[in-house]
């Protein structure tokens, strides 16, 4: 077996192995691999600093990350790991981070994170060895709803180019994917949320997953959680909420009151470089 970058291997095969090793998992994954070209580039995945286990010349597994400079650090973000199904209890991931830390490091990583569901204990058990360690807990959630019809709210579509970050994007709240150095390359859309007459809440919504990647309200008051959840149904009947920290009781709580149900939990892992 032999662990190398996958700088040299067509995109499209890395994703066909994506998708086989992905089969049968937790969460169902798309299989356009348009989806995956877009996701990848908006995250910033590199290539050059993503690893690959190769048998006979075979792409068996990989290690694939996005790089940025992100808090005061140069990341490398893991955006998905896996190994094909009949080379499974090989520690081949062990493997391909024996070769990418030290080759990470050389090349200017200062620090790698990833996000792993809690459910996959083999995996976190793995990570643990490698050297990662548990930063915070994340929480998904999704809901399905239909707005009544008539509403005594208003949602106002905002041009991105003008939106306000500094109040929407608290860096620390947010997971990789949903932050404003990811956001801004997706072709996210955002919503001012209003109640008489007076701006209430706001959401950032990416239509392709019917995903709301950040959302807040102007003051904490059950009218205005009410009012922000409600705006998010009259611009989507099915709503995903991915990553949401869970030290942020509040919002667990809200979510929770509003019928969003748990999907799945996960850790966000990290290890200094």
């Amino acid at each position: 077996m032999e662990v190398r970058t996958l700088e040299s291997v067509d995109i499209h095969e890395v994703i066909d192995c994506f998708l086989k090793a992905f089969e049968g998992y937790y969460v169902a994954f798309p299989t356009d691999h348009d989806f995956y070209l877009d996701r990848w580039e908006s995250a910033g995945v590199k290539l050059d600093f993503s690893y690959g286990a190769f048998e006979d010349g075979e792409l068996i597994a990989f290690l694939i990350h996005a790089i940025d400079y992100r808090g005061g650090q140069v990341i490398a973000f893991n955006t998905g790991t896996g190994v094909l199904p009949e080379f499974r209890g090989r520690r081949i991931v062990a493997a391909m981070y024996e070769f990418a830390l030290p080759d990470l490091k050389m090349k200017g990583i200062t620090y790698t994170l990833l996000e792993v569901i809690q459910q996959n204990e083999k995996a976190v058990s793995v990570y643990k060895k490698v050297g990662f360690e548990i930063r915070r807990e994340f929480q998904c959630f999704k809901r399905q709803s239909k707005s009544l019809g008539e509403s005594s709210v208003e949602v106002n579509e905002a041009d991105m180019t003008d939106w306000d970050w500094s109040v929407s994007s608290v860096e620390a709240a947010y997971s990789w994917d949903n932050q404003e150095e990811t956001l801004v390359f997706t072709d996210c859309r955002g919503f001012i949320v209003s109640a008489n007459n007076a701006m209430v809440a706001y959401f950032v919504f990416i239509p392709e997953t019917n995903q709301v990647a950040q959302f807040g309200v102007i003051e904490s008051t059950h009218e205005s959680w009410d009012a922000l959840f409600e705006g998010m149904s009259l611009v989507s009947d099915e709503i995903k909420i991915n990553n949401v920290d869970m030290s942020i009781s509040e919002r667990i709580l809200q979510l929770n009151l509003h019928h969003f149900k748990e999907t799945v939990k996960q850790f966000e892992m990290g290890m200094e470089l």
